[in-house]
């Protein structure tokens, strides 16, 4: 954990009053594994006097936010009816058989979790997929091999 970078963050949320979701998405970045780990959340809490309960809370309510360790990039497949009725099966398959990967789950090497996210507001644009904060509107499942080859790493 990059303790000193987390107190860094911290003091500027002080400083500037930025919204408390804004510091833990930049804290859950800074973090390897893309998660808010017990021991940073309780340093927060002490920090900013917020109980770690409302913390958890917070953390637990977002779905961008994760409270278990998860691969370097973050798959996100949406769910909502528009997508659903688009190629949501499709792509869950496809990309399950190419990461050998379900809902949920991380790739062995650490390198990919995918997760199923309720709406991310494209609804026009089905099927809509997010790979890290990068937005795919109008995937289809021939398209999604070139997509997630542009993350895989060497």
């Amino acid at each position: 954990m990059k303790n000193e970078e987390v107190g860094q963050l911290i003091k500027e949320y002080k400083e500037t009053g930025e919204p408390l979701l804004t510091l833990l998405h930049k804290i859950q970045n800074l973090i390897p594994h893309n998660h808010l780990p017990a021991e940073v959340l309780k340093k927060v809490s002490r920090e900013l006097k917020i109980p770690v309960s409302s913390l958890y809370s917070t953390a637990s309510f977002y779905s961008m936010f994760s409270l278990k360790p998860r691969g370097k990039h973050i798959i996100r497949v949406c769910s909502s009816p528009p997508c659903k009725l688009e190629e949501y099966d499709s792509l869950i398959e496809a990309i399950g058989e190419k990461l050998n990967l379900s809902i949920g789950e991380t790739t062995c090497d650490g390198q990919f979790t995918l997760e199923e996210q309720s709406c991310l507001g494209l609804c026009s644009l089905a099927s809509v997929m997010m790979v890290d904060n990068d937005i795919y509107k109008n995937v289809t499942v021939t398209q999604l091999p070139e997509i997630l080859d542009t993350y895989v790493e060497e």
